[in-house]
């Protein structure tokens, strides 16, 4: 991954589905937790929009998110 820029046409889970070798984006939900923190952790926050990090907490915390950022989805992993 470039890691100035997002991926063109990528989401931030569409960008973790790929990397974490899921077929259906559904199987991030079952990825071990501290996989996608070691995939997360060299991709810089302005990769992505904020957007983007608040619908990767939503859909793998289960937890609406308006507005996180990628030091609190790191921190979710982590539990």
């Amino acid at each position: 991954m470039n890691t100035t820029d997002q991926p063109s046409g990528i989401s931030l889970l569409d960008y973790l589905a790929q990397q974490a070798n899921c077929k259906y984006l559904s199987d991030l939900r079952y990825t071990d937790r501290q996989l996608l923190y070691m995939l997360l952790t060299p991709v810089p926050e302005h990769a992505f929009s904020p957007r983007h990090w608040a619908d990767a907490m939503a859909y793998l915390a289960g937890v609406p998110c308006a507005a996180c950022t990628k030091g609190e989805l790191l921190d979710y992993l982590c539990r």
